[in-house]
């Protein structure tokens, strides 16, 4: 039984050091070298951070040109009494009414 066990704890850390392995070697292929900031190349990191940071910020950047404008449509509203009604709780006689004209 004991050699079974050691089997067993062998076999896991193997298998945990080449799952380590993988993704050791997927995070250093994905990995930014450098970047090329007007025509030099620049391997510092603060450097690559920084530029990286303003690609995407000038990518993803809101605009308020693609905005749907709303201005001219009026939306029915309710009155007073029906939006207080829709946060007030139910009663009792209303939630048995409710399950009364339930079908089956």
């Amino acid at each position: 039984m004991g050699s079974i066990s050691v089997l067993r704890d062998k076999l896991l850390l193997l298998t945990t050091r080449c799952t380590c392995r993988r993704k050791s070697s997927r995070r250093l292929r994905n990995e930014v070298k450098g970047i090329e900031v007007g025509s030099q190349w620049s391997e510092e990191p603060d450097v690559v951070c920084r530029e990286a940071k303003k690609l995407f910020e000038d990518r993803y950047q809101v605009t308020h040109d693609y905005r749907v404008r709303l201005g001219t449509v009026e939306f029915k509203t309710l009155s007073l009494e029906a939006s207080s009604g829709m946060i007030a709780n139910f009663t009792e006689e209303e939630i048995k009414e409710a399950v009364w004209q339930c079908e089956g």
